[in-house]
């Protein structure tokens, strides 16, 4: 029971660090994208999200290998072998260096067929197009060489530092926005915009390679090659590749998929939906980062009813923390965004309210993908539910040559997500005689209770009981409202009496805290 509440008090301490970072990320996010947007114009602003997305798609690999590196490292940290641990991370830095080479080449190649033969990017803006690629090759070849060290802090559960850096980088974007917004530029904006992303990326990512160098002692290189742990690194990783193969397909995919058919400006769009999607998905994620090493470290021990017990609760309250803003935004999603921006590009609304749908599904998938890796055993998992999720490309491809618009792509994807949904529950059931019932009981039908509720009165709110005016003040005051009806929904129909007990008493220890 001491261990159990020690490690409970720990995800509290870690995601209470991570939603700080995760505020005012958010908060300088959308402050950014909309001086960014002004700045760039919704053209440069679609080049740079279409040209971005070219390396991003390729990033896949780097995140492959991520989850490898968390999963070991996390496994090795639950059984004690620290031996093993410096094997696991000498042995991932050279994977990561031949994964980085082969990554540089093939975005090279790719990128230029991509922007010369297929697609809708203005002549006049082929050569800013150009230098935003090598900028987001270079990096992104930074990225994934920092992986492996970041992977070793959060094994570590060091959420604070990860936290103390996200400030850093949220300063640094904030700084970028300044300048686009006070200073004039000879240069093309573009490309000017993309050399300081580059730059801010370099800081922020060295901070985590020299914290990790001075606190991990696996950290540093040693000249060390086993081929069958290498074997196992690398079989693990190739069946998450696919799975990370078809993330991409629904994502980047998709985003070059509409440029095809459509112009820049409708990429700017579903550009814009992804801001909003990602700032309110740190909600979600945050927990979810906290939670994943208990997970993996819990079944290394052999404990599976502790590691079905975390599986079920972070099922519902990482939904649970994605709802509370997502209802409000997805309800007042058209005043919000007027607000927001000066000038919203057409079809931002409809796309920003289902990639949130979409949101909210994945919500509930995550630790259960989580409970998949940590058994190791994912061929299953990784060959059905990928060969799902890559049915977005095709299937939205044959919609846009019917004639539908855009939007189409993202209801193509809600309909997989929830395929998707009951082919990892029916999987698991084989891997761990996961109780399946069980879950559609206590998770699922649970969730949707307060999820009715909330979407309700948010909407009675809207519609019947404020002020029609749309100026900031009425705006922030629905939202608030929202926020506070769909938290009271939660609260009293979405959670367990234990699960309530517990939330209470880790609410009670950090007021303790504070006033010690």
């Amino acid at each position: 029971m001491t261990e159990i509440s020690s490690n409970s008090k720990r995800i509290a301490k870690n995601t209470l660090m991570l939603y700080i970072r995760m505020f005012l990320i958010m908060l300088v996010s959308l402050y950014a994208t909309r001086v960014v947007l002004q700045a760039l114009g919704e053209e440069n602003f679609g080049i740079y999200n279409v040209v971005g997305g070219i390396v991003v798609m390729f990033s896949f690999l780097s995140r492959v290998l991520a989850s490898a590196s968390q999963r070991f490292f996390a496994f090795e940290i639950g059984r004690g072998d620290k031996e093993r641990l410096k094997q696991i991370f000498s042995i991932s830095l050279i994977l990561y260096a031949i994964v980085m080479i082969i990554i540089v080449v093939a975005t090279e190649l790719f990128g230029f067929w991509f922007l010369n033969c297929k697609s809708t990017i203005p002549t006049d803006r082929m050569v800013a197009a150009y230098w935003i690629l090598q900028f987001s090759i270079i990096s992104f070849s930074i990225t994934l060489f920092t992986t492996p060290y970041q992977a070793a802090i959060i094994a570590h559960e060091k959420m604070d530092v990860y936290a103390y850096i996200g400030f850093l980088e949220a300063g640094l974007q904030l700084v970028l926005a300044l300048l686009l917004k006070f200073v004039s530029f000879s240069y093309d904006i573009l490309i000017v915009y993309g050399l300081f992303v580059l730059i801010i990326s370099l800081i922020t990512h060295s901070s985590y390679i020299v914290y990790a160098l001075i606190r991990y002692e696996e950290s540093h290189f040693k000249r060390y090659w086993d081929s069958s742990l290498a074997k196992e690194l690398l079989s693990y990783s190739g069946w998450n590749l696919f799975g990370a193969l078809a993330g991409v397909a629904r994502s980047q995919g998709i985003n070059m998929l509409i440029n095809s058919f459509f112009n820049p400006a409708i990429n700017a769009a579903r550009g814009v939906a992804y801001q909003i999607n990602n700032a309110i998905n740190q909600f979600a994620s945050n927990f979810y980062t906290a939670v994943r090493p208990q997970v993996t470290k819990n079944y290394a021990k052999g404990d599976i009813n502790a590691t079905l017990s975390l599986v079920f609760s972070s099922s519902k309250l990482t939904y649970y923390l994605l709802l509370f803003v997502a209802v409000p935004i997805m309800v007042f999603a058209e005043p919000t965004l007027n607000l927001w921006l000066d000038t919203v590009p057409g079809h931002t609304l409809l796309f920003t309210e289902l990639v949130i749908i979409v949101a909210l599904i994945d919500s509930i998938s995550n630790p259960l993908m989580t409970l998949a890796q940590a058994t190791g055993k994912i061929a299953l998992y990784q060959s059905v539910v990928g060969s799902l999720l890559l049915l977005n490309l095709p299937v939205s491809y044959i919609f846009l040559r019917l004639g539908y618009p855009p939007e189409v792509t993202m209801l193509v994807a809600i309909v997989i997500a929830i395929i998707s949904l009951i082919a990892r529950l029916v999987i698991l059931r084989r891997l761990v005689s996961f109780p399946v019932r069980k879950y559609f009981v206590q998770v699922l039908l649970r969730i949707s209770v307060p999820t009715i509720i909330s979407f309700g009165l948010v909407y009675l709110l809207k519609i019947g009981f404020m002020p029609s005016s749309e100026s900031i003040i009425v705006l922030l005051l629905k939202l608030l409202i929202a926020v506070g009806l769909t938290v009271t929904a939660i609260l009293i129909a979405g959670l367990s009496i234990k699960e309530k007990e517990l939330l209470k008493g880790i609410i009670m220890n950090r007021i303790h805290r504070s006033k010690q």
